[in-house]
């Protein structure tokens, strides 16, 4: 079986480091919803679940996980995932337009790094 899962999506910089707490209080807040901090749990995850680990790695991902400046696609998908969120728009309350700038700007930066990844794991089940 694989699974794959993104581990600290909002995961992007140059970004203030009172916004980047403030975006660990979000997911703390949001992990009876969902836990954005996932991705490194799945191979205690899939071991749990009496599988053997197989494998575990890191998935290359041009939208969720890149470096340096984002191409208008890019942004465009990230303002369109930002709206389909309202879990963030009410953290943020009246202050949600200045995170997603935040956001929108450090990947529209050349400085742009981004500490998202996105997960993979192979597990099977034990022979016998």
């Amino acid at each position: 079986m694989a699974l794959v899962e993104v581990d600290d999506l909002l995961g992007h910089g140059p970004m203030q480091s009172a916004m980047r707490a403030e975006v660990l209080a979000f997911y703390a807040s949001a992990r009876d919803r969902y836990d954005f901090e996932c991705g490194r749990r799945l191979a205690g995850a899939v071991e749990r679940a009496g599988l053997a680990l197989l494998q575990e790695g890191t998935v290359e991902d041009d939208e969720l996980s890149f470096h340096g400046q984002a191409p208008e696609d890019v942004l465009t998908a990230w303002r369109l995932r930002l709206d389909r969120m309202p879990g963030l728009r009410a953290f943020w309350g009246d202050r949600v337009s200045d995170f997603e700038g935040a956001l929108l700007g450090s990947m529209a930066s050349a400085e742009h790094r981004s500490t998202t990844r996105v997960i993979m794991v192979v597990g099977r089940r034990p022979a016998g």
